[in-house]
């Protein structure tokens, strides 16, 4: 039996001028998908055909070894010492992003508005960007889809 979390969600939302869009990562039902859709209640993605559009891609299913590497990376950002919540005030327009897993010994639920885990130093001395590992993470989860998915024009 694989070890895969029993929940995982990764949103990155923005506002702009139209619809509130988001770009992330769900397990729904067992299957893995990408998407970029409008965001409706709780910043849950609008599951509605646009132009023809599906917002939702199924993702390949992962290896274990793809898996056991989401779980690497996990622990390398430190990420149940996370925060639930990082804001800037200071920034009245812009994104934000939204983080949930149930994985293995891992169980939380973040957010941010303009605002990341910090950065910081590791054992071997370097500096590791959260964020920027989670996101690469989650990319390479998703076989590539999930940086295809917000690059393609035909996506929003």
């Amino acid at each position: 039996m694989k070890k895969r979390p029993s929940l995982l969600h990764f949103q990155s939302h923005t506002f702009v001028p139209g619809p509130y869009a988001g770009h992330g990562l769900w397990l729904r039902e067992g299957e893995l998908y990408v998407y970029y859709a409008d965001l409706g209640p709780n910043e849950m993605p609008i599951i509605e055909t646009y132009n023809g559009v599906n917002p939702l891609v199924r993702v390949p299913e992962p290896t274990q070894e793809m898996w056991d590497r989401f779980y690497e990376a996990l622990t390398e950002i430190r990420v149940k010492e996370w925060k639930k919540e990082y804001m800037n005030h200071f920034i009245l327009d812009g994104g934000g992003w939204y983080f949930k897993v149930r994985f293995r010994d891992i169980y939380r639920s973040v957010s941010g508005m303009n605002a990341d885990p910090e950065e910081f130093v590791n054992a071997t001395g370097e500096l590791v960007a959260p964020m920027e590992v989670l996101e690469e993470a989650i990319d390479e989860l998703s076989s590539g889809l999930f940086n295809k998915v917000l690059e393609d024009a035909k996506w929003w």
